[in-house]
């Protein structure tokens, strides 16, 4: 299979740009204005049409794919679809081509296996905790858990989830085709600024500072009717990207892929836009939706047919030393230290870049102690080496540079996760991207009788 990686030889915009009509990256960031607009919790909503459930032979493949994605060694699911969505777990939810109209079936593609539930929608999207969230072509906004569909709001007509598990829509409001943005969260919709044709939330933890403005974590992308891309950052201030795009997806780890503007029945051309370098690269490949699950990129062509390509090599670690491993820590998936001690990341650091040094945050490396690694020391999967201010080496995971806490007393402990700087940065156990964290106890089940400090004392 061929391993699409982040780190591409950069393509300038106006190479992007020469592309064919309906397959370009032109300039251009226009205002996004803010329309008036009612709560989706005032629009009524009919309950989730109900359909018989479908065998996994009504999946059917489309013929002649290959003509979609020519000689790229791509790997080909087979089914056929007109969106697909990306979950943690490693599986796929799509909106099949049946039946005729707006709204598709809906399946699940686990394990090599489909799998139809009842319902129909026109839109889909997938919350770290495995809760699907839809839109039908009346507006309906719902979630869907334990076989239960659940009505959240109406007059919608997009949607994405957060990595809190929170939602935006796209819904009513606004004279064009730029509609306003509603937030729920936990049942509560609130409108934030801005206004699109297309979301993406980010469920990238790390920061970054480009000639459009800053993009800090928990934001949300944010495409116009004009192919504009902006990202509205959590305080609501915003930030453009270069370039112009009808479809994009988020990674976890500095970037996102978008599809070619305007829209192109035919498919579009798939670009990623690499935040640290403040480049495009052209990907191989053409389609009418994509998704990510931060290790993978899918890809529906104009034919229906469904395609997947890595975007991260598999972890490898051969006879590299002190590399990260997997534990349960807290219930649930972390990464410790070949001796079991957890591993930490810090907000305050940038992707590749570590801020925490002995002569910052009052001797910081001195209470986390940094993940070092060998000077020779090489990638594998979304572990990389960085280098330190000090020259020395250190492990980073998806970019965020990893470190143990001096204040746990024995391997497996947590005490450094939820400390939190004097300038609001804060530390949390480093997990695998999509592991759902269990509820904090009040006090660790094995907390000492003095407890160390927990901060830079």
């Amino acid at each position: 299979m061929k391993t699409l990686r982040y780190s591409f030889i950069a393509l300038g915009i106006a190479v992007l740009a020469a592309a064919c009509s309906g397959r370009n990256i032109p300039g251009g960031t226009p205002q996004l204005p803010t329309p008036q607009s009612v709560s989706p919790a005032s629009i009524p909503v009919k309950p989730m049409a109900k359909t018989a459930i479908l065998p996994a032979s009504a999946m059917q493949s489309p013929i002649h794919t290959q003509s979609d994605i020519q000689g790229l060694n791509y790997t080909q699911i087979p089914g056929s679809a007109t969106q697909v969505t990306a979950s943690t777990d490693g599986s796929i939810w799509v909106l099949s081509t049946d039946p005729q109209g707006p709204d598709k079936y809906i399946w699940h593609y686990a394990g090599g296996t489909w799998t139809n539930i009842a319902g129909l929608a026109s839109q889909l999207a997938i919350a770290p905790n495995g809760t699907l969230y839809a839109i039908n072509s009346a507006g309906g906004t719902y979630s869907y858990s334990g076989g239960v569909w659940t009505a959240l709001g109406g007059g919608a007509q997009a949607l994405t989830a957060a990595a809190d598990g929170s939602t935006y829509v796209l819904s009513n409001g606004g004279g064009g085709p730029d509609r306003a943005i509603w937030h729920n969260v936990s049942g509560t919709w609130t409108q934030v600024p801005g206004s699109g044709t297309g979301i993406a939330a980010s469920w990238d933890t790390g920061s970054y500072t480009g000639s459009g403005g800053s993009v800090n974590s928990g934001g949300l992308y944010i495409i116009n009717s004009l192919g504009a891309i902006y990202y509205e950052n959590p305080d609501h201030s915003f930030s453009t990207m270069p370039g112009n795009a009808s479809v994009i997806s988020a990674t976890t780890g500095g970037g996102f892929f978008v599809l070619g503007f305007p829209t192109n029945s035919s498919g579009n051309n798939i670009y990623y836009y690499n935040l640290s370098s403040g480049t495009y690269t052209a990907e191989p490949g053409a389609g009418v939706s994509i998704a990510t699950d931060g290790s993978h990129l899918y890809v529906v062509a104009a034919s229906s047919a469904i395609y997947v390509s890595n975007v991260t090599a598999a972890a490898t670690p051969g006879p590299q030393t002190n590399f990260p491993q997997v534990a349960t820590v807290g219930g649930a998936n972390a990464y410790v230290n070949p001796s079991g001690y957890t591993l930490y990341v810090f907000t305050a650091d940038g992707n590749g870049v570590s801020n925490c040094t002995i002569s910052t945050y009052s001797g910081c490396s001195g209470v986390w102690p940094p993940l070092t690694a060998d000077a020779s020391a090489t990638a594998s999967g979304d572990f990389t080496p960085i280098t330190r201010s000090d020259g020395s080496k250190q492990w980073a995971y998806q970019g965020h540079p990893l470190y143990t806490y001096s204040g746990d007393p024995a391997p497996y402990q947590m005490y450094g996760n939820g400390i939190v700087e004097p300038d609001a940065n804060s530390w949390s156990v480093a997990r695998p991207f999509g592991t759902v964290t269990p509820q904090p106890s009040a006090v660790p089940s094995s907390a000492p009788t003095d407890p160390p400090c927990r901060a830079y004392c």
